[in-house]
């Protein structure tokens, strides 16, 4: 049951990432409201093909608890600089009418 209440979830969330994303694009061309925050959250919640992948290597990896923790915010570190300078790199690509 608790499966089908995630597989549920899923296309709402994908609706709201889009959302998200689509608020924080219009915010970074037009400054009437922040951008930044919307594509962050956004970028959270799209969907990881490979995050159940992550978790079972990090759960089995014979880590602490800390220890753990910390990947887990490096990881969502990564995650965000990477869409930050993907987004830093379509806007430059923009820029030149690529």
């Amino acid at each position: 049951m608790y499966r089908q209440d995630r597989v549920a979830v899923r296309p709402l969330r994908q609706v709201a990432a889009c959302v998200l994303l689509a608020i924080g694009t219009i915010g970074i061309v037009l400054p009437l409201i922040p951008g930044i925050p919307f594509l962050i959250a956004g970028a959270l919640l799209l969907p990881r093909a490979d995050a159940i992948g992550w978790r079972r290597a990090i759960r089995h990896a014979g880590l602490t608890m800390s220890e753990r923790v910390q990947v887990q915010l490096l990881l969502i570190a990564r995650r965000i600089t990477m869409a930050a300078e993907a987004l830093r790199r379509a806007r430059r690509a923009r820029q030149r009418n690529w």
